[in-house]
């Protein structure tokens, strides 16, 4: 094997996924991007006043690989194996390696990492100078050239076991990094952290309950001229009717309940910052604003009590807003995705309607590139569905809803676009992001 078209082929018919990972993955690392946007800190109520402090990261379970697993060493197949790696704003420590199956081939490797309370990263090392290699994983598959261990993937609290596979050219070999105990800057209470940096977005305050707490207040003051504010949530719950989403946090702004969001005890309390639900209000300058959040058994419902539950919020003012394409249609500028970041390079607009869909080219480009997706007027039923080289994979039944995560290969041409099954044509934007870290 000594072509990227070898590697493509891999795509489809090696190092398969089994167990019943997919799904799981799919949806997870979906979430971890942002469909919609994401110092003080002051929490007050119930939580106690947060500063911008530093806490003990969440703790994990270590992954399990094979019989295989070595043990942590300075150098894997003669390279230096990094003892952190950064990945959005947290810092990864190493903490063991993988090496090929001696009864399989020498050119792949993998391991399976069981659910896990926060994050794991694998990264990749090959034998030589060829360094393309096929990262295969429940969430999709892509091929990555770039330089060892400046490449990873990321496993994210919540997912079921997951396995990971690296097939390349020459020998390959893994490194496993888990979250490491310095949080980045921002609020953080027992190990949950609200990032003061993200995409588009810096953080203004953040209240944290304490475990088992319903209730939690924090207040903001507007920065000297208008901004518009954005609200990030945590919640993690176990309601009392076993539904999957059977808890309720009600959000209310200077004491007026004017939101609220569904949770579960399945919901992970990592990186709450990179989820968003209200926004983005526009306030005036100066304006003291106080968000009081309660946790209820449904909407308009009771305080629930939960003894492990786990509420809070953060207030984002947005620095860089979305590019808007017009008819209703925007994109982020900068997002993050499977633990890199990346910057929009372009984008792709146009109608599709049933029986016509829309089509676009896209270069080729040396690295992978990723996709987004969004739509304007599939209603009453219909679908809108984003397409790769004419291949789709999921459907959406209702104005507005996107998705992230398409992979473009590098190395050759391709065409993106969507196709709409219903009675009414549909307004379609896709947008082209470019690793940048």
């Amino acid at each position: 094997m000594n072509t990227i078209n070898d590697l493509r082929g891999m795509l489809s018919e090696h190092a398969e996924i089994t167990d019943t990972e997919a799904g799981a993955r799919s949806a997870s690392i979906a979430g971890r991007v942002r469909v919609g946007r994401r110092r003080r800190a002051a929490g007050v109520g119930v939580a106690a006043a947060v500063a911008l402090v530093a806490a003990t990261a969440v703790g994990l379970n270590l992954p399990s690989s094979s019989k295989h697993q070595i043990q942590p060493a300075g150098r894997l197949l003669g390279v230096s194996v990094p003892r952190t790696i950064t990945a959005n704003g947290y810092t990864y420590d190493y903490a063991s390696a993988v090496t090929a199956d001696p009864n399989g081939p020498s050119n792949s490797a993998s391991v399976k990492v069981d659910a896990t309370d926060g994050p794991v990263l694998v990264s990749w090392v090959t034998r030589g100078s060829n360094q393309e290699v096929v990262v295969k994983q429940p969430g999709g598959s892509f091929i990555s050239n770039r330089p060892d261990f400046a490449d990873h993937t990321v496993v994210y609290p919540g997912d079921e076991a997951t396995r990971i596979r690296v097939s390349g050219h020459v020998p390959v070999a893994l490194a496993i990094y888990h979250l490491g105990s310095a949080p980045p800057a921002g609020v953080s209470v027992d190990g949950i952290t609200f990032r003061r940096d993200v995409p588009g977005r810096r953080l203004l305050s953040a209240g944290i309950a304490p475990e088992g707490a319903n209730r939690v207040s924090f207040g903001f003051t507007v920065p000297r001229h208008p901004a518009r504010i954005d609200l990030s949530r945590l919640c993690r719950a176990t309601g009392t009717l076993g539904r999957e989403k059977d808890a309720w946090l009600e959000v209310a702004i200077n004491g007026r309940p004017n939101a609220g969001v569904g949770c579960s005890a399945q919901d992970s309390t990592f990186d709450p910052g990179s989820t968003w639900t209200m926004g983005p209000t526009r306030y005036a300058a100066g304006r003291h604003v106080t968000v009081s959040l309660r946790l209820l058994d449904r909407p308009k419902g009771h305080l629930l009590h939960d003894p492990h539950a786990r509420i809070g919020m953060g207030a984002y003012v947005v620095t860089e807003r979305d590019r808007s394409l017009g008819h209703g249609l925007s994109v982020p500028r900068t997002v993050e995705y499977d633990g890199h970041a990346w910057r929009l390079h372009t984008t792709r607009v146009g109608t599709a309607s049933k029986g016509r869909p829309f089509t676009a080219s896209v270069p080729a480009s040396h690295e992978r590139q990723l996709t987004y997706f969004t739509e304007r007027g599939v209603s009453g039923g219909a679908t809108a569905t984003q397409m790769v080289d004419g291949h789709s994979d999921s459907d959406f039944v209702q104005s507005g809803i996107a998705e992230w995560g398409r992979w473009i290969e590098p190395g050759k041409d391709h065409t993106v676009g969507a196709r709409v099954m219903g009675r009414h044509a549909a307004r379609v934007a896709i947008g082209i992001y470019r690793m940048v870290d």
